[in-house]
C-alpha cells in the first residue's frame, strides 16, 4: 500500500491544482482522540508475543527485543511513508482509510484493495492460533 499511495502522489496528485490546504497536527485534543485508537492498534499484534518468543532459536530477552523493536520500527515506517503521502496528496479531506479517498475507477488501486482484502481474510485466523496452541 505503501507504493500505491506514493506511486499515485508522483503520477496524479502532485501536479493537482490547486493544492490541499496542509495543517500540520491537530485542530484540537477532540481530534487527537479520536486519532489514538488507531495510532495504539496500528501497532498491535501482542496476541503472538508469546508464541513468537518460543519459535526463537535461542529465545532470551535480548532477541526477542530486538525482533519486537526492528517489527515496531518497520510498521512505523510503513505508517509514516503512507500517512505522509496521502496527506500530501488530499490535505485535510483525507479519509481514514486512505484507499478511499481514490476512485473506484483506478485499476492500481482496486488491485490494492484486493491484495489487502485477501491479506485481512488470511490473517483473521491467526489470532486464534495462539489460544489453539495454548490450550
Amino acid at each position: 500500500m505503501t507504493t500505491v499511495v506514493s506511486i499515485r502522489y508522483f503520477d496524479t496528485y502532485k501536479n493537482v491544482q490547486p493544492k490541499p490546504e496542509i495543517q500540520w497536527g491537530f485542530s484540537s485534543l477532540g481530534n487527537f482522540l479520536n486519532s489514538l485508537g488507531t495510532i495504539a492498534f496500528a501497532f498491535s499484534q501482542q496476541d503472538q508475543t508469546f508464541l513468537v518468543y518460543k519459535t526463537l532459536k535461542n529465545p532470551t530477552v535480548g532477541r526477542y527485543t530486538l525482533l519486537a523493536t526492528l517489527a515496531m520500527i518497520i510498521q512505523l515506517i510503513i505508517c509514516i511513508n503512507v500517512g505522509t503521502w496521502g496527506y500530501m496528496s488530499f490535505g485535510n479531506d483525507i479519509q481514514d482509510d486512505v484507499l478511499q479517498n481514490y476512485p473506484l475507477s483506478d485499476h492500481l488501486i482496486l488491485a490494492t484493495r484486493c491484495v489487502y482484502t485477501v491479506t485481512m481474510i488470511l490473517i483473521f485466523p491467526t489470532a486464534y492460533y495462539p489460544v489453539r496452541h495454548f490450550l
